[in-house]
């Protein structure tokens, strides 16, 4: 061989090395002839959550790992504006007919959900999005489906003065309120006189409301140290959580969402009855159409149906969904210059769970 061609085979040596490294440390180390080695996922995932295996995130991610349900203190549970709040949170008497309370679409014995597509006010009428649980909230800046409130406080108004909801204009409420009864000696208690304002019952709403924290499962008692918890089906979806099925690049952190907003390809764009464009609707940017916020995955087994507008009433659907890329439209011909026709989130790829994957993830959801 001449020097050239021997500084050439050497090239080519090192690249076939480099591109089989990559593949061999792009496979899952778990999965070998298609069988997952339940063994060592187990050890893996026994270990302290910041030694577990590298996640699956897109660039620009913050790696926020999962962690177990913190517990409010027992004295924080006994502290008057607490009890005021949740009192309040179940008075009907703050709807304009007294047909429904808070509790009435957050149902606290039932994950403070419905099981309804949508929600139904007072009068019978039906609004257009799911109610979420209200689990988790406690750090929340973006309350609501479309981040319109920033604060707890700000968001016990909403439904209050929501026509479809409690069907109060601000004058309404604050007349009727005038002759609220019952609450005298609470009000002097915490506030020094029995007067009941807006401002109060929000800040006690909220009060109430910040206490709410989903109840520790299995799996908080994994994360907690007992590494028999979870079994290996379970151990198993954890591991496709975070890495195949992409799902930590969103559902991260103690209440497995990032408070962040992404449209997910559910906008029902120019169908007029369904159309629905999120988070635009507060900022009016043209690139927040149809984003919808990442909800808790907190008690999801419970927590159904899903998405925004309650499309999905099995977990199974919602899988199948995101394995298959969830929804990615392409223009019409005369959508294709409409700067507001809606884009699906890029972290949203075709998964290729296989069958004993996708049950496995399922099975770990609904260790949440």
């Amino acid at each position: 061989f001449r020097i050239k061609d021997l500084m050439l085979l050497f090239k080519n040596s090192i690249l076939c090395l480099s591109l089989f490294t990559i593949t061999l440390f792009s496979q899952d180390s778990f999965l070998k002839d298609d069988k997952w080695n339940f063994h060592e996922l187990r050890k893996a995932y026994s270990k302290d959550s910041s030694k577990w295996p590298k996640p699956d995130l897109d660039e620009g991610i913050e790696h926020n790992e999962l962690k177990a349900v913190s517990t409010v203190s027992d004295e924080i549970l006994k502290q008057p504006i607490v009890k005021l709040g949740q009192r309040l949170f179940h008075e009907p008497r703050l709807s304009k007919n007294n047909d429904i309370s808070c509790a009435t679409c957050h149902v606290p014995n039932n994950a403070f959900i419905q099981n309804t597509s949508v929600s139904v006010g007072h009068n019978g009428l039906v609004g257009t999005r799911n109610a979420p649980t209200l689990f988790g909230l406690q750090n929340s800046k973006n309350l609501f489906w479309d981040g319109r409130a920033k604060s707890l406080e700000e968001q016990a108004i909403g439904p209050i003065l929501n026509p479809v909801e409690m069907g109060f204009t601000k004058e309404e409420f604050k007349e009727k309120i005038k002759n609220l009864t019952g609450y005298e000696d609470e009000l002097k208690v915490i506030f020094g006189d029995d007067k009941l304002t807006v401002d109060r019952i929000t800040d006690s709403l909220a009060a109430y409301e910040k206490t709410l924290k989903a109840p520790k499962t299995k799996f908080d008692a994994f994360m907690e140290g007992d590494s028999d918890a979870l079994n290996d089906r379970e151990i198993l979806g954890l591991h496709i959580f975070r890495t195949k099925a992409r799902c930590l690049n969103c559902h991260s952190g103690e209440t497995f969402s990032d408070d962040k907003f992404h449209n997910l390809g559910l906008t029902y764009y120019g169908r007029e009855k369904y159309e629905d464009f999120g988070l635009y609707n507060i900022t009016k940017n043209n690139d927040d159409v149809g984003k919808f916020k990442t909800p808790t995955l907190r008690q999801i087994s419970n927590t159904a149906p899903y998405m925004h507008n309650g499309l999905f009433p099995h977990l199974r659907g919602v899988t199948n969904m995101y394995n298959a890329g969830m929804f990615h439209h392409k223009p019409k011909e005369h959508q294709i210059n409409d700067p507001k026709f809606p884009k699906t989130s890029p972290i949203l790829k075709k998964l290729n769970l296989t069958k004993e994957e996708q049950s496995a993830l399922i099975l770990f959801l609904q260790t949440l």
